[in-house]
C-alpha cells in the first residue's frame, strides 16, 4: 500500500488484525513482502556494520523478487550510508 501519509502503517496493522482473527491465509500476499526485504536490510546493516545500499544488494542476491517500498529503501540508506556518503 503505497498511497503516502501513514498507509504502511494502516496496512501493517489491518495484516496484524486480519492474521489475529482469520489466520494468515487472510493477509493479502503483497503486503506479507512489502516490508520483509527491508527489515532484513536493516537487521543486516546494523550487525555486520555494512551500509544499507551493501545489505539490501545482499538480500536481493537472496530474494531477487524483493522490491521494497521506496520509503523505506530511503529510510535504510539514511540510517546506514555508505561509506564516505
Amino acid at each position: 500500500m503505497r498511497i503516502g501519509n501513514d498507509t504502511d502503517t494502516v496496512a501493517a496493522i489491518a495484516g496484524g488484525l486480519l492474521g489475529a482473527r482469520w489466520g494468515a491465509s487472510a493477509i493479502p500476499a503483497k503486503w506479507k513482502t512489502i516490508r520483509t526485504p527491508t527489515v532484513a536490510a536493516a537487521y543486516l546493516a546494523r550487525r555486520l556494520e555494512i551500509s544499507g545500499a551493501e545489505a539490501l544488494a545482499r538480500v536481493r542476491a537472496v530474494l531477487p523478487q524483493a522490491h521494497p517500498n521506496p520509503g523505506f529503501v530511503t529510510a535504510l540508506n539514511r540510517l546506514w550510508p555508505e561509506e564516505g556518503a
